[in-house]
């Protein structure tokens, strides 16, 4: 089993991107990216995809996937669990911008969310996350060339 998850900016009003981080509902000091683990015969995209859709409420037809962008991670979770047995577990991250207003509708697992700048995104996201967002950075920059 794997998991998988859509790194979503937006541009903000200065032309710079701002992050879509999700905060847990369980752990009021841990951010995220929207992210979850996949179903069966589920490829990694549409698991990233539907796990968008399920945390945040944003269809697919609202964003646009950015380039080969492809980020893998390894995540040591508190313990180990029935999809991650030796408690470290892999998912995929792929990048996506907001191209269609949307408002977001939480799911139950989170608390709140917030569009962050990079350097925001960095401080408030655990080890694991850090360099997804430094990635995606390079990769928004690459494209707006």
């Amino acid at each position: 089993m794997f998991g998988a998850g859509i790194v979503i900016y937006q541009i903000g009003v200065d032309g710079i991107p701002l992050f879509l981080l999700l905060k847990s509902r369980w752990n009021e000091k841990k951010w995220s990216i929207p992210k979850g683990h996949s179903e069966q015969n589920e490829s990694k995209l549409l698991c990233a995809i539907r796990e968008l859709k399920e945390e945040t409420g944003i269809d697919q037809d609202a964003l646009c996937l950015i380039g080969n962008f492809k980020k893998e991670v390894a995540i040591q979770l508190s313990k180990a669990t029935k999809n991650a047995p030796t408690g470290i577990k892999n998912y995929v991250f792929f990048l996506g911008r907001v191209v269609r207003s949307h408002q977001i509708k939480l799911s139950k697992e989170h608390s709140e969310f917030g569009w962050y700048t990079a350097k925001r995104s960095v401080e408030l996201l655990p080890v694991e996350l850090k360099d997804v967002i430094k990635q995606a950075i390079k990769e928004i920059i690459e494209v707006k060339k």
